[in-house]
């Protein structure tokens, strides 16, 4: 697929993954507009229904304390109506005086006759109507008086239990225009929730206005909590959506670079496998050719060239097969005690006419007191070889390599420095990712098929080691690997 259509097909995902969250935006919002509107009703309710009742307790009052001070009223004169059980009972039995906020209802008698007597009497005595009514109508009280704070949390409890808001409140009763005569605890003038205003007395002809006022100060919580499961279960499933989409897209993204590498890999393949063909081709037509004088000396160079291509094509064939056992899983290790002083040394020598002829130089520090590690001995000889042979490919200057060991009581070191290039920060991340090749600038003669480093971290891995790398560009690389010295791996 080209980078055009997986661009086009990722717009077109992104598009309809945004219409989605739109759309689910758009649906939860409703929801919780929807439980805004249906909470401020039932507030807005239950505050009226607290003002209503505070009202109606002060009239009540009104009406018995003028029963109870009326001389012609002979029943007023013998009974009085209980607050707490709703009954008459005799008036010389009563100790405490009338309050205005006890809880009153002068016409719901469990009597239905003395109800009926009380409203004949109360219609008949218009004197006492106009007593009352003159009671009413005048200025009353400072609202200090004319009501208790606890009283009106507990209609607000009962109002609010009504309707079934279960969320902490603050609240306070203030004048208009001056500050506030009660307040709860933790009430604050300035609150970023909805404050819910309700006028105290509203039907006073003659009084100073006040109000209740009231916030919920977890009230947003309170709506998105009310969603529910319908809630949580649309929040997750956009984050999963969202998520899956972008695992998509790195997938989709990774396997066109992944192709990429794969086809840089096959054509670098070829280039490698083609020059030591042609060149051991070229050698053999050389012997055929009757044209050319072949003396010893002739025949020994080309034998030693066809020989040593070989090596090379066989060598850069062999990597390959290698990463595909790796791939399968089926590599097996032939494991035994090495002394890694010795392998180092040996490494060391192979490369030391490479090193020479460039006008460098590579030195030796084995300083551990424990050389020995049980390993295979092919494939740590390999990984070390592949940390020197890159680290002459990548040197601009006249290489200078030094191979490194010493351990610790648990740890056994080695460790391989140049003087090249570098490798800069970005490069480190990914310079052990199959086929991956860090740029080299202007060096276009280093050659390789990006597996080099990724088989020496598996080989590393696969004996209970660690690699980490140590570079900064410009100024070489120091590659550091490290195993335990009690290694006991096997087969």
């Amino acid at each position: 697929m080209s980078k055009k259509k997986i661009w086009f097909l990722a717009f077109v995902m992104t598009l309809g993954l945004l219409g989605l969250i739109l759309v689910q935006g758009y649906w939860i919002k409703n929801a919780v507009r929807l439980k805004e509107q249906q909470f401020k009703h039932l507030v807005n309710q239950s505050l009226a229904a607290v003002t209503k009742e505070l009202e109606q307790r002060e009239a009540l009052v009104y009406v018995v304390d003028e029963l109870e001070n009326s001389e012609t009223d002979s029943l007023a004169k013998h009974f009085h109506y209980d607050f707490s059980s709703r009954t008459v009972i005799n008036i010389f039995t009563r100790t405490q005086p009338f309050r205005r906020n006890e809880s009153i209802d002068l016409f719901s008698y469990p009597n239905q006759n003395l109800t009926a007597y009380f409203r004949q009497k109360i219609t008949n005595k218009t004197v006492i109507i106009k007593n009352i009514m003159n009671k009413m109508i005048k200025e009353k009280p400072k609202i200090e008086e004319r009501i208790d704070i606890n009283l009106i949390d507990q209609l607000l409890q009962k109002e609010f239990a009504k309707r079934g808001i279960n969320i902490n409140y603050q609240f306070a009763v203030k004048k208009e225009y001056a500050d506030l005569v009660f307040k709860t605890g933790n009430f604050k003038i300035k609150t970023k929730s909805d404050v819910y205003l309700r006028s105290l007395f509203p039907n006073d002809i003659i009084s100073q206005q006040s109000y209740l006022t009231l916030y919920f100060p977890k009230e947003k919580k309170y709506f998105y909590k009310s969603l529910g499961i319908m809630g949580v279960s649309s929040a997750f499933l956009t984050i999963f959506l969202i998520m899956t989409f972008i695992t998509t897209l790195l997938v989709i993204f990774r396997q066109k670079k992944l192709s990429q590498i794969k086809t840089d890999f096959v054509n670098n393949m070829t280039h490698e496998l083609k020059t030591p063909i042609s060149t051991i081709s070229l050698a053999s037509q050389m012997l055929k050719d009757k044209g050319i004088g072949i003396t010893e000396k002739k025949l020994a160079h080309i034998s030693d060239v066809i020989e040593e291509e070989s090596k090379r094509l066989g060598y850069q064939v062999e990597k390959v097969l290698q990463m595909a056992i790796f791939d399968r899983g089926k590599i097996k290790f032939k494991r035994k005690d090495i002394d890694v002083h010795l392998l180092i040394s040996n490494v060391a020598l192979n490369f030391e006419m490479q090193v020479k002829n460039q006008n460098g130089k590579i030195t030796l520090d084995l300083n551990a007191k424990n050389p020995v590690i049980k390993a295979d001995e092919v494939h740590f000889s390999n990984i070390l070889s592949n940390l020197v042979d890159n680290a002459i490919k990548y040197c601009r200057t006249k290489p200078e390599i030094m191979l490194s060991a010493w351990n610790t009581r648990k740890k056994l070191y080695l460790a391989v420095k140049d003087n090249g290039i570098g490798i800069s920060k970005k490069d480190q991340k990914r310079i052990f990712d199959k086929f991956y090749r860090v740029s080299t600038g202007n060096i276009h003669n280093v050659k390789g098929f990006g597996l080099g480093l990724c088989y020496v971290k598996t080989i590393v891995e696969e004996h209970g080691g660690s690699i980490n790398i140590e570079s900064q560009t410009g100024k070489g690389t120091r590659f550091v690997l490290s195993f335990p010295s009690n290694t006991k791996n096997h087969d």
